[in-house]
């Protein structure tokens, strides 16, 4: 195969001038020595998709990856007693599980919108709901039962008790759970469900540590889809190496074959 371009070269010198046909042959040299350096088709088969998939992944999993399953974390928290602790934990947790993945009122519900029935459409696409109890919290249910204004907290609590969502209460630092008998009839049963606890001294660790409540409190159906979210760019990755590998080994197999045969 190798005097191939040479053949091709004498063929063009007998209608062509010498300068022309020493071009003509030094370009057919060149382009058949650039095909014979090109491995062989196993490996540039495999090269080819492992560049497909590194495209795919790079425009198309990583972005959907980032974005994480909507509403899967409700937080539910007392605006006038503690807003630093919630927006502290939805930044952890929103690494954790993508964008648009925490839903928090003030921060998801966008202008316009009207509040319950956002509310209402948040605790139903949720997977796993976390009220936020500091110290005062209990006060300002005890100051709002019986007042005509809704108090939200106290009807997203009631709300998710109703439903097959698994209530996670989260305690900042030093605050405590309350009792059955200090809670209204309609969120009475928070109070024997087991707490997690956010300490400032621990902050990552405890936020760390409640993802992984998270996780476990969701339905199969929701598990499976936040796993596939978090690993579905290293199996990308996987993929394109493992694809390479294959190309070598039957390249080898193919050299090795070829050899036998011979």
């Amino acid at each position: 195969m190798s005097g191939c371009p040479f053949t091709l070269a004498a063929m063009i010198s007998q209608r062509s001038d010498t300068a022309l046909q020493v071009s003509i042959t030094t370009l057919l040299i060149k382009i058949w020595n650039l095909i014979e350096s090109v491995p062989s088709w196993p490996i540039l088969l495999a090269l080819v998709v492992a560049l497909f998939l590194l495209w795919i992944t790079v425009t198309r999993i990583v972005p959907w990856s980032k974005k994480g399953i909507k509403n899967l974390v409700f937080i539910s928290y007392r605006h006038s007693v503690d807003d630093f602790s919630a927006t502290s934990i939805t930044e952890r947790l929103t690494k954790k599980f993508g964008e648009n993945a925490v839903f928090l009122d003030d921060a998801t519900i966008e202008g316009g919108d009207k509040w319950e029935d956002s509310i209402d459409q948040a605790l139903e696409k949720c997977g796993a709901f976390l009220p936020v109890i500091v110290k005062g919290w209990l006060d300002k249910i005890r100051e709002l039962d019986g007042v005509k204004a809704k108090d939200w907290v106290r009807y997203e609590i009631a709300a998710v008790l109703m439903r097959s969502i698994r209530p996670i209460p989260v305690l900042v630092n030093d605050a405590s759970m309350p009792k059955t008998d200090e809670l209204p009839d309609d969120i009475k049963s928070l109070a024997i469900r087991q707490p997690a606890r956010v300490r400032k001294s621990e902050f990552k660790r405890d936020c760390d540590h409640l993802a992984h409540l998270i996780v476990r409190s969701l339905s199969i159906r929701k598990r499976i889809r936040v796993w596939t979210k978090s690993h579905a760019p290293r199996a990308a990755y996987a993929g394109m190496v493992t694809v390479i590998i294959v190309g070598i080994v039957i390249d080898w197999i193919y050299s090795a074959l070829s050899v036998i045969s011979r």
